[in-house]
């Protein structure tokens, strides 16, 4: 699966929000896009099964509730070696809170998409 770098962006932060999701109108404020793109990348989240979109009633007005789907992902036998932490020139300043961050690694993220394929 190969993702944009909006779709990252979006993605992460639907997740980080938690059971609760994130209103799709929201998207535009907190990510700094317009609510065209907003759409069409949540559009491409549910349809690569990541997230669901919720029609819900805010304010009067009808939007999306983006809940990211719970996926657990078995690694298979061997493929722990292709995680690229091992071969990072940063893995000695990585840490969650730190500027470089599991959670913020793109290369991990990719890697640990690919084994969903």
């Amino acid at each position: 699966m190969q993702f944009s770098e909006i779709e990252k962006r979006v993605y992460t932060l639907i997740v980080k929000s938690g059971s609760k999701g994130v209103l799709q109108r929201e998207l535009t404020t907190l990510l700094g896009i317009d609510s065209r793109k907003g759409s069409r990348v949540a559009k491409s989240l549910e349809k690569k099964g990541l997230i669901i979109r919720k029609p819900v009633l805010y304010k009067g007005r009808w939007t999306y509730q983006l809940i990211a789907k719970k996926k657990v992902v078995a690694i298979p036998k061997g493929a722990i070696y292709d995680c690229p932490c091992f071969l990072c020139k940063f893995i000695d300043r990585c840490a969650p809170g730190l500027e470089r961050s599991p959670t913020k690694c793109n290369m991990l993220t990719e890697w640990l998409l690919s084994l969903d394929d």
